[in-house]
């Protein structure tokens, strides 16, 4: 938008429209911007309504909430109209409208603010009231951004020190429910935090991550799970029967009249399950539409309806699509969406599992590491995980009661990473209900111990890095 153009029409519009509409623009001048700077009152009740719903809930405004308000003021059908009539003429914001207006709102609110203090002086000036009139200028004039630079020392070591005494204790891990692999990870995975499970094609990618979103569910945890590839009601399908204990084919008539009630959202196609407390979500989404910023404004649209996501699930991340971002290699691309969820983890306090393909090679070896990853290798840099779900040929094989098994490794942490990674758990899979349980050897596979609880055992850390039993040379095409 060109600098002529700073103080038109159009541009006050966009400035409106990101103003209650737009989450990153309120972060950044909820604070300084007011609905007295807007020339009508339909704009000035939008502006301010939207900094009081941001407050209140971290998002931002939508057609239907500012109805809702509308109705609950009890306005009159004149300024209802008057408003709505507003919100609709808002036009969509594009990216280099929203670059501009967000590097020049500043300038533009203490315009505004400047104009205001001076029409507000006019009685006082009559009055010769001349500190106030300076007073309210000055005011104006002082209006800017808050900053932050970060904490500063030595001015803030004791605060710094008492958040080190303690958190450790006071952060919220969600576990995974297999106990060997919650004490590597000291609990589960915290929020803000973002793992990877790396495993070959139809090796268990789409089983553990129903598997961890129920883990997160059975402990009061609201979930909101993307499927990519599989039907939604597959997906959910998975994570009933994690929560439930009732095999996938069991569902339709084990389940009827029981205490667990699956019931069907009718917005788009997110499915949504009520189990105890907490919620799951369930949004079959294709990949193409599936990017970051639909994550956010899901994330924001469940807040308006009370839901508090504390975990994301994306089965898997590998076909998303980057949005706005898009870039020309699809190895560039993946690296932008994996930094892009790691940033959502962090701004929505929200943990995120995800999973990747390896290369084939990776199916023959008993351990694996990061070069094992399929397409993009630096799409992993800045996740806190990376765990790799393993099945040479003898773990592949049933056992007497027709059970796999298969060890997870922690390939990489961010968090402690130099104690734990390279440990592997064996587990069992149990691919009639999506779960895994922890078996304590796997090479004496003791067909009684397949429906036995999980059990915590100690580890060897492996270093078998070089992969010296490979059986050929890595392979970086994917599955």
């Amino acid at each position: 938008m060109p600098d002529q153009a700073f103080y038109s029409p159009s541009y006050v519009s966009a400035l409106v429209a990101l103003a209650t509409s737009d989450t990153q623009f309120l972060l950044a001048y909820s604070k300084i911007i007011e609905g007295r700077f807007f020339g009508d009152a339909e704009t000035a009740w939008l502006v301010d309504k939207a900094k009081e719903h941001y407050a209140a809930y971290d998002t931002a405004l939508t057609r239907t909430i500012v109805e809702q308000e509308l109705h609950a003021e009890k306005a009159n059908p004149d300024m209802i109209e008057a408003v709505l009539l507003r919100w609709d003429g808002l036009e969509e914001v594009d990216d280099d409208t929203f670059t501009y207006v967000m590097e020049t709102a500043e300038k533009y609110i203490r315009r505004q603010a400047i104009l205001c203090a001076v029409m507000e002086s006019q009685p006082l000036i009559e009055e010769d009231r001349q500190d106030e009139v300076i007073q309210l200028v000055e005011d104006a004039n002082a209006i800017r951004l808050v900053r932050s630079v970060g904490a500063i020392y030595p001015e803030e070591i004791d605060p710094l020190l008492t958040r080190l005494s303690v958190r450790d204790r006071d952060v919220e891990n969600i576990p995974t429910g297999i106990p060997s692999l919650d004490a590597f990870l000291s609990g589960g995975l915290r929020k803000t935090e973002t793992a990877v499970l790396m495993a070959a094609k139809s090796k268990g990618k789409s089983m553990w991550l129903p598997y961890v979103a129920g883990s997160a569910v059975l402990i009061d945890q609201s979930v909101l799970c993307y499927t990519l590839e599989m039907s939604g009601d597959d997906w959910a399908a998975r994570l009933i029967s994690r929560m439930s204990g009732v095999p996938i084919n069991n569902l339709s008539t084990e389940l009827s009249g029981s205490e667990f009630k699956a019931t069907t959202r009718i917005t788009e196609s997110i499915q949504m399950l009520g189990f105890e407390h907490a919620t799951a979500v369930v949004k079959e989404i294709s990949p193409r539409k599936c990017t970051p910023d639909t994550i956010s404004m899901d994330i924001e649209e469940l807040a308006t309806q009370g839901i508090r996501i504390d975990m994301v699930v994306i089965d898997y991340a590998d076909l998303m699509t980057a949005g706005r971002y898009k870039e020309d290699k699809r190895y560039a691309e993946l690296a932008t969406i994996y930094t892009d969820i790691t940033s959502i983890a962090k701004e929505y306090d929200v943990a995120v599992w995800t999973a990747s393909q390896v290369n084939r090679a990776a199916l023959r070896r008993k351990t694996i590491s990061l070069d094992d990853v399929a397409i993009s290798f630096d799409k992993l840099f800045a996740v806190d995980f990376v765990l790799g779900l393993l099945q040479i040929d003898h773990e592949e094989t049933p056992d007497e009661n027709g059970r796999r098994s298969a060890r997870i490794q922690v390939v990489a942490a961010r968090r402690a990473g130099e104690y734990i990674a390279g440990n592997q758990v064996p587990v069992r899979l149990f691919y009639e209900s999506a779960t895994f349980k922890e078996i304590k050897d796997i090479i004496d596979r003791d067909p009684e111990s397949a429906v036995e609880p999980n059990v915590v055992y100690e580890l060897d850390v492996m270093h078998d890095t070089d992969h010296s039993d490979s059986e050929g040379p890595p392979d970086d095409a994917a599955d």
